[in-house]
């Protein structure tokens, strides 16, 4: 897949290297936003877990200052993220004629947490990188 560069917001800059298919979660970052989708007989989940160096300087952009600590703007600006992400999919995915409703966000932070994908298939990880860190999107649809 090739590289992928975007202007998030502001002044952050995202750099989306390649894709994989991955049969169970696999990051584990400091932030992380997760939703679940439900429609029918398919479900869905989103995982947006982000290191704190990225977080920092998206939220910082979003926000127009200095953001230097973790903290529950963080948080809310995470899932707020997700919420950002998770609708652009959904579009996408309507196009398809899949219908997905959303749910509420959570959001955990912390050093050393896992989320297990409720729904049963492969997970797409998409990792993402800026100048001041990570992020990842994981997808994980039921067949």
């Amino acid at each position: 897949m090739p590289s992928t560069t975007v202007k998030f917001y502001r002044q952050a800059l995202i750099n989306s290297l390649y894709s994989f298919i991955t049969e169970q979660y696999i990051d584990s970052q400091i932030v992380e936003g997760y939703l679940a989708h439900r429609k029918g007989e398919t479900n869905g989940t989103i995982a947006v877990t982000f290191d704190s160096g990225s977080i920092l300087k998206i939220v910082s952009s979003m926000f127009g200052e200095d953001i230097t600590e973790l903290n529950n703007e963080i948080a809310d600006a995470v899932g707020e993220l997700t919420n950002m992400i998770s609708g652009q999919a959904r579009r996408k995915l309507e196009e398809d004629g899949k219908l997905f409703e959303a749910a509420i966000p959570s959001v955990v932070t912390g050093a050393n947490h896992e989320i297990t994908h409720i729904t049963e298939g492969p997970i797409i990880a998409i990792p993402f990188h800026t100048e001041a860190g990570n992020f990842t999107i994981e997808i994980c649809l039921e067949s």
